[in-house]
């Protein structure tokens, strides 16, 4: 029993020793860097099998974002938006239209006319002429 305790206090003193004997990292500070954010794109698309057409650009320098997008209305006419955003004012846009309406082109399609059939539902061996009892049960199993 000694022996054990002997053993385990010299295992307790071997780990301070150790924990005692480490240095700690007196490295650099931490230094938190801000790198204000910054991007700018644009694109666009032309489809005039679809019929869209439309194009997006935008910028952002720290927390300032402006922007333009602008679209083809189903009626001919192109809707612009510029909008800017930050902290301060928040979201705001300015939208235009330009051009002048189409006349809209109806295209009347005849659909042919189709009959419905009635079916009696009581002719149908699957379905259910009210409650289902015992024997009915048993008759299906039997199936």
């Amino acid at each position: 029993m000694l022996r054990f305790i002997l053993q385990v206090l010299s295992c307790l003193l071997l780990m301070v020793s150790i924990s005692l004997s480490r240095s700690i990292y007196s490295g650099q500070p931490d230094i938190d860097y801000y790198v204000p954010v910054s991007y700018a794109y644009k694109y666009g698309v032309h489809d005039p099998a679809t019929g869209d057409i439309k194009h997006q650009s935008e910028e952002r320098t720290g927390d300032v974002v402006r922007g333009q997008y602008s679209l083809v209305e189903p009626d001919g006419t192109v809707r612009t938006v510029d909008y800017t955003a930050d902290p301060v004012n928040g979201f705001n846009a300015v939208v235009s239209k330009s051009g002048k309406p189409k006349k809209p082109r109806y295209v009347v399609k005849t659909v042919p006319a189709t009959t419905a059939t009635v079916v009696d539902i009581a002719d149908d061996p699957h379905s259910a002429r009210g409650p289902i009892s015992e024997l009915d049960t048993d008759e299906w199993h039997a199936h």
